[in-house]
């Protein structure tokens, strides 16, 4: 007996890969590209004096230029990681459904996600105990 394409898809498991579009998605502007974030977090004083090789505005390129050049940069680099930290400690879930919650909310047992993201979002959607309309 032929089976519905209704059926069939809901049958398999899925993999949904997320990335670095995703938590931007989810929160807008109060969740920086890693081309905002110096300004946005509030790094670019902590790099003020710093003759930068990298020609980049990337967290990631700062970072790892600043990890490179070991002792000469530890001290910025600690600020650098306590600021981020408290950044984005404190960035929470709205209170209303989101895009992450919606997507945990189409899983089943078989399905999973994917994030190449370093952020805490979907861990909170996850496990938010929102209570979901049915």
């Amino acid at each position: 007996m032929k089976k519905n394409l209704k059926d069939l898809y809901c049958q398999r498991p899925h993999v949904v890969i997320v990335g670095a579009g995703a938590s931007r998605a989810v929160m807008g502007k109060s969740c920086p590209t890693m081309n905002e974030a110096i300004e946005q977090v509030g790094l670019d004083g902590i790099l003020k004096g710093f003759m930068l090789e990298t020609k980049s505005r990337n967290l990631e390129d700062i970072y790892s230029e600043l990890f490179r050049r070991g002792d000469e940069c530890k001290n910025a680099r600690i600020a650098m990681e306590k600021k981020l930290y408290e950044y984005f400690s404190n960035v929470q879930l709205p209170s209303f459904l989101t895009i992450y919650d919606l997507l945990i909310l189409s899983l089943t047992e078989k399905d999973c996600i994917v994030s190449f993201n370093w952020d805490s979002l979907l861990i909170q959607a996850y496990n938010s105990g929102k209570d979901y309309p049915e």
